[in-house]
């Protein structure tokens, strides 16, 4: 990506790993989960885990 303003103007970047959607997908009652997702042609899938509320990201997995 040509970058056309700021402090990187004029550097082109290459972006990777870029998030394309975040959302609470449900809550753990008893510290396990199993979760089925439709797979998206070229994407990977990072899931992570947050303490209540605004709390800590206590676990975190990527799939590829």
């Amino acid at each position: 990506v040509q970058i056309k303003r700021g402090e990187n103007r004029g550097k082109t970047i290459r972006y990777v790993n870029v998030v394309r959607d975040f959302k609470p997908i449900g809550q753990l009652s008893n510290g396990q989960a199993r979760l089925t997702l439709p797979a998206v042609d070229g994407a990977k899938l990072a899931v992570f885990v947050q303490a209540q509320g605004q709390g800590p990201i206590v676990g975190a997995a990527l799939q590829d």
